[in-house]
């Protein structure tokens, strides 16, 4: 999860105050890439995004018109829409998810990591299988943690709407993942 933001940091993003624009990019960089790699990006494309969402907000910043509890909600809306223009522009070729998060257990045995790691790949293999929606909606909530509100911002939907597709995708993936356990 991201460092919190001190408060008045909106105004302070608005004056462009560096410090601030500092302080963003160190709580977001992280999430926003991982969003980013989640969302079907290889590491570079990645991070050449994450660069350009950070442009953006630095660009647009003055039309932000929310307050600190909207910060994350513009920040990700961001990087949705920097996503969304770059899959436009580039083709359309199937992609399938690289790993959604890497397992950092160490104290795991190989045998532990082995099987956490074919769980792992099973359910982001699943995930994969979902539709765009469900997919970004899922990324929101459990990968980046956000609030059922932040995610109705970001993808600009009503909030029952983004419970209904998430109560959907949530059933896709539970029948997907039982469906790939071997039966006893």
């Amino acid at each position: 999860m991201e460092q919190p933001l001190a408060p008045g940091i909106a105004d302070r993003l608005r004056r462009s105050e560096s410090k601030a624009v500092e302080s963003v990019v160190d709580a977001f960089h992280a999430p926003i890439y991982r969003y980013l790699v989640c969302r079907g990006s290889t590491a570079s494309e990645a991070e050449e995004l994450t660069s350009e969402v950070f442009f953006q907000i630095l660009k647009n910043i003055s039309s932000f018109r929310g307050g600190d509890d909207q910060v994350r909600a513009f920040v990700f809306s961001t990087a949705r829409h920097v996503r969304a223009n770059s899959y436009r522009m580039r083709s359309r070729s199937a992609r399938t998810m690289d790993r959604a998060m890497a397992i950092a257990d160490s104290q795991a045995s190989p045998m532990e990591r082995l099987l956490a790691d074919e769980r792992q790949a099973k359910v982001v293999e699943a995930i994969g299988q979902l539709n765009e929606v469900a997919r970004e909606i899922i990324v929101l909530r459990f990968v980046e943690g956000l609030s059922m509100i932040e995610i109705a911002t970001i993808c600009g939907m009503p909030m029952g709407t983004v419970k209904s597709h998430l109560y959907r995708a949530k059933q896709e993936l539970k029948q997907e993942l039982s469906d790939s356990e071997p039966h006893k």
